[in-house]
């Protein structure tokens, strides 16, 4: 069993769906102990805005003729696909904290489950 956690808050400290979250995990961490938590932080660490439209045109490229930009925007796809579709369990806590960056993280997010088994499959 595993368990992807998502954090979209740009608060590190303070942030209620990150003490949410913090629950979820800690309740599921009792329920499987020997469980791994995979674990990213889209609000601290964001996925470059370009990264997803870079690696699907990328998909429509012979290898040999991809850029460096799109192997690595591919690589992280496939890094993000992975985490997702390894997962038995997901955990994402977006609260209404994040107006701020709101439609940011959920474009984001979106982008994450729209596109991550087109391109895993690539």
């Amino acid at each position: 069993m595993s368990l992807f956690r998502l954090d979209a808050s740009i608060r590190v400290e303070g942030s209620h769906s990150r003490e949410i979250a913090d629950i979820v995990e800690q309740e599921w961490r009792t329920a499987y102990p020997h469980s791994q938590v995979v674990t990213r932080h889209i609000g601290v660490d964001p996925i470059p805005a370009t990264a997803w439209s870079t690696a699907v045109h990328a998909t429509f490229l012979p290898v040999v003729h991809r850029s460096a930009e799109q192997v690595e925007a591919l690589n992280l796809a496939a890094e993000v696909a992975g985490e997702l579709i390894d997962a038995e369990a997901c955990s994402a806590v977006l609260g209404g904290k994040c107006r701020c960056g709101g439609l940011l993280y959920q474009g984001t997010l979106q982008d994450v489950l729209d596109e991550q088994l087109e391109i895993d499959q690539h």
